[in-house]
């Protein structure tokens, strides 16, 4: 197949293999129906662990070690870091990916996923 920039009807292999492009999309694929994975990739979740690293970071140097491990913030540390990272920092990474339609290679998002519809509203 002739690529895509020289063929501009062809569909370039990114398009074609999104959902198989390695083990985890092919299982998530299977476990997660219709766009439902495509919604959650475009959350990036191979960036989840080093924002988790630099906001735990900031929270035990603002709050202090024993206070935040098994001390009255723990609680609270939890839920900032699912709040932060995967509602605020995911949802503001899906909302750029539905509406600048990237194709290519994005931050922490290789072989993106066609954005699926209402990802805007997700």
């Amino acid at each position: 197949m002739a690529p895509a920039d020289e063929n501009p009807g062809a569909v370039s292999n990114g398009a074609q293999h999104y959902r198989t492009h390695n083990r985890a999309r092919r299982i998530g694929y299977r476990i997660l129906p219709g766009e439902g994975f495509s919604y959650l990739l475009h959350l990036r979740p191979r960036e989840w662990p080093i924002m988790t690293a630099h906001t735990a970071l900031g929270f035990l140097m603002a709050v202090g070690v024993p206070e935040s491990v098994g001390g009255p913030f723990s609680g609270q540390l939890m839920l900032a870091l699912v709040v932060w990272v995967v509602f605020l920092n995911g949802g503001t990474l899906a909302i750029n990916s539905a509406f600048d339609r990237d194709d290519g290679d994005v931050g922490y998002l290789d072989v993106p996923p066609p954005p699926p519809r209402g990802l805007s509203w997700a």
